[in-house]
This record gives C-alpha cells, structure tokens and sequence, in this order.
C-alpha cells in the first residue's frame, strides 16, 4: 500500500471508531490520523489550526453552562467552521488526488476524486462531540426497514426525472477501482454530508421546537435546501436534484434519529448512480 493511504486509512479506522465504540477510542483514531497526515505531509500546522478551532467550537457547544444566546453563536461559528473544512477552503491541507478526469464510459463527463482529510475531520468531530451525545437508542431493524423503503421510493421518483432530463443514462459499469469509490463515499463523502446536514442542522433546528410537526417540516426543508445549495459547483440541475434527495435523507433522520439511518439512503442513491448510470453525469 503506498505510503499516502496511510493517513487515511487511519481516518476510515477512526470513522468506524466512532460508530461502533466509545468516543475515547475514536479520539485517539483521531489523533493518530493527524499525526500521520503530518508525517505523510497531507497536513501542514495551518490544518492543526482549523482541526483546533473547530474543535474548541464543539466543545464550547456542548459545554451545559453557557447561556442560550452563546450557544446559539457557538452553534453559528462551529457550523460556519465545518463548511470552510467541508468545501476545502481552509489551508493546511493536502488532499489525495485518485481520480485525475477519468471517464468511466464515452458518453460520461471527466471525474475526479479526491480522498479528503479537511471534509472528513469535519464530520468526525460533528459527530463525536454532538450526534454521539444526541443519539441515545440504537440502530434497530426497524431502522434500517425504513431506510430501505426510504431509498426505494426516493429511487422511484428521481431516476425517471434524471433520465428524462437527460442528466443520466444507463450505464451499468464495475470499475477496477469501484472498491475505493465505494469506501470513499461511504465513510468520508456520506459521513461527513449527513452528519453536518441531518446529524447537525437538522437536528439542532428541530430542538427549538421539538413537539412541533409543522416546525420539523419547515426544518427539514432547511436542511435539505442547504444540502443542495452546498452542491452548487455542480449546476442548478444538481442542485435541484440533491435538494431532492436531501428531503428523503432528511425524512429517513427524522423518523429514526440515527444518522446511520440518512446515511444508509445517501449512500444507496449514489451506489445506484455510480454502478448503473452515467457518472457523474451524461455527456451532451
């Protein structure tokens, strides 16, 4: 394995930490991650800064005895804060090219990929310091039941618009590195988007009114708005399609409040696009 996977397959280490054990073993994932991203040079110290004060801002979040209105501004700062790290717009990092323009067919645009630390630290601390305090039960089978239909009908409704628009075509394709793709999206693309979009903003929203059904519904349209703006590199067509299945990840959070449950359908509705439809999107 070359020596660059190796930060970043301590950060996939770390993401799984934190689903399946308690938050000091995915600390200390974490910290690992970081001093082998120093080492390996993805990170610089201006990444330390940004992974610090990003940090410092969860925690302050979640400290009980602040007053409402510096919780609320902590709320703004750390979310402002996750969007720098999660658009790449903070320096210090180095992230790994593995895709330079690749077309995994003739009629598909150039895709590239990178394996992004900056976007990935943002949702492994949105997670430990709040989605880990917020989530009390655990993922059941009713849970995943409900995310299966989710992704079902959310297929049902956005295929057909995809292929009508032409945005896609059919594709069935197995690429030789389908695999890293795979575990890409999966533990650093969905992770780090549902856990900023459902596991925080969503979530955070919806506490203000908690026994409000028309406030979760406003809330949901926020998150998934915000979601597809975030999108916005990619055109006004992606935007509308990511705005639409935002509303579906967002429903599947809403009626289990587990974030596995929203990443689950996110990382179905991709599996599907990249496995059997042009991708990113078809070439006119």
């Amino acid at each position: 394995m070359p020596t660059d996977f190796v930060p970043y397959l301590l950060l996939l280490v770390t993401v799984w930490l934190s689903w399946i054990a308690p938050p000091r073993f995915a600390f200390t994932g974490l910290l690992f991650s970081i001093v082998s991203g120093l080492a390996f040079h993805r990170l610089d110290l201006m990444a330390l800064f940004w992974i610090g004060i990003t940090g410092l801002s969860a925690r302050i979040l979640i400290e009980p005895k602040i007053s409402r209105y510096y919780r609320v501004l902590s709320a703004i700062l750390f979310f402002f804060l996750c969007l720098i790290l999660s658009n790449h717009y903070a320096s210090g990092f180095d992230n790994l090219l593995v895709f330079n323009e690749v077309h995994f067919s003739p009629d598909s645009a150039a895709f590239r990929m990178y394996l992004n630390f900056d976007k990935t630290i943002a949702g492994i601390l949105i997670y430990l310091f709040l989605i880990k305090k917020w989530q009390k039960s655990s993922f059941t089978k009713g849970d995943f039941l409900l995310s299966f239909k989710t992704l079902g009908i959310l297929l049902i409704c956005i295929i057909p618009l995809a292929l009508v628009t032409e945005y896609v075509k059919i594709d069935l394709k197995l690429h030789q590195q389908s695999w890293l793709w795979a575990l890409n999206n999966l533990f650093f693309v969905c992770l780090a988007e549902e856990a900023l979009f459902r596991g925080f903003v969503q979530e955070a929203l919806s506490r203000w009114k908690p026994e409000s059904r028309g406030w979760n519904f406003v809330v949901l349209l926020i998150s998934s708005l915000l979601f597809g703006l975030a999108h916005y590199k990619g055109g006004l067509t992606y935007i509308g399609f990511a705005t639409l299945a935002g509303l579906f990840y967002g429903f599947a959070y809403f009626k289990t409040k587990r974030i596995e449950s929203s990443i689950l359908v996110h990382f179905g509705l991709n599996s599907f696009h990249f496995f059997l439809f042009s991708y990113p999107f078809f070439k006119t």
